[in-house]
């Protein structure tokens, strides 16, 4: 049986076969983990690994791309597809729609190992989605840029 903190072991061997992490500082962080706390997240906390290395490997799991929203600030994602996740949905499920097409809705999320967000997004839009990953950072920075708390700044970050 394993227990929370060990429930991401499967994540931690890809962060040691990636080469981000060597076992020794897992065990170590294992060790300074509180109960009810994932090792992955005392990681985080004493900077054993980043974000970035995280994400990459939740990525490289699902065979996904890895993107990063706020390098992408000169390649604007059209209104209309924005529009195709109501904010609700998008603060809600903390997705960001960046490209629709023939097949359907591409969107970056946080934590592709939330399978119940993407069943939902699926049935929710009516659409396929092909998921891509991205920092828990950048999708927070995203949401605030296109899905603003107040309405009436919908596109407070474009230049006149």
């Amino acid at each position: 049986m394993k227990t929370k903190n060990h429930g991401y072991d499967y994540l931690i061997d890809m962060l040691i076969v990636m080469g981000y992490v060597t076992r020794e500082q897992v065990i170590n962080s294992r060790r300074k983990t509180p109960k009810g706390t994932s090792v992955v997240s005392q990681m985080l906390t004493e900077k054993v690994i980043t974000p970035t290395a995280l994400t990459s490997t939740m990525a490289a799991h699902f065979g996904c791309e890895m993107v990063c929203l706020r390098k992408a600030r000169g390649q604007e994602i059209p209104d209309g597809v924005i529009a195709t996740i109501p904010a609700v949905l998008a603060r809600k499920y903390r997705v960001i729609p960046l490209e629709k097409n023939e097949i359907g809705l591409k969107v970056a999320i946080g934590n592709p190992f939330n399978l119940a967000t993407i069943d939902s997004l699926v049935h929710l839009l009516g659409q396929d989605i092909t998921i891509v990953v991205a920092t828990e950072a950048d999708i927070f920075w995203a949401l605030n840029r296109f899905y603003p708390e107040n309405p009436k700044r919908k596109n407070w970050w474009r230049r006149k």
